[in-house]
């Protein structure tokens, strides 16, 4: 009895680690002990919201994929409200799987408004990571994951906090070799 339980929680979570992100797949995703409602509320806000809301709940900020199971004949509960669908005064709908990602964006040797990413938030002020957190953000992302520094580059560069330029006649212009974001 124990290697069947083992079999089948191995096949309600296939997690998967490559490079940049980390995903994972939920088969037959469950809600208090309910099966996952299509809808995040009782027949509104259906499909992604209710993945996208299942996959936060489990620390991944969005889903990227899903299989919709129609017309199931047991009862679901909505992730929203907490509303149980009954199939036998309802058409309820589920979850077959959901796939969810944290996804890590990497730009390589960034620009900003044409031009290198300058290392420093304000002009010769907040280098480093205040700079690529802010760059993070402008590009839509809330975290900053890492970064590298690259030196003394021979082209302007251009501040994300003020939109200064660093002219590389007149002064040491850093970059960066990345910014990561998530």
């Amino acid at each position: 009895m124990k290697s069947v339980f083992v079999a089948v929680l191995a096949l309600v979570v296939l997690v998967i680690s490559s490079g940049d992100a980390k995903a994972a797949r939920f088969v037959s995703p469950k809600w208090n002990g309910y099966a996952l409602d299509w809808c995040k509320n009782f027949e509104g806000l259906c499909g992604k919201p209710a993945a996208d809301l299942w996959c936060q709940k489990r620390g991944y900020p969005q889903s990227t994929g899903f299989v919709k199971l129609n017309r199931v004949s047991y009862q679901t509960m909505t992730i929203g409200q907490n509303a149980i669908c009954d199939p036998r005064s309802h058409t309820c709908d589920s979850f077959q799987s959901i796939d969810c990602q944290d996804v890590v964006k990497t730009f390589h040797y960034p620009t900003y408004n044409g031009y290198r990413l300058d290392w420093c938030r304000t002009f010769e002020g907040q280098c480093g990571a205040p700079a690529a957190a802010q760059f993070c953000q402008k590009k839509g992302y809330s975290t900053l994951v890492g970064y590298n520094i690259q030196p003394a580059l021979t082209v302007p560069t251009m501040t994300v906090g003020s939109n200064a330029i660093c002219d590389p006649r007149f002064h040491r212009c850093d970059s960066f070799r990345y910014v990561q974001c998530k």
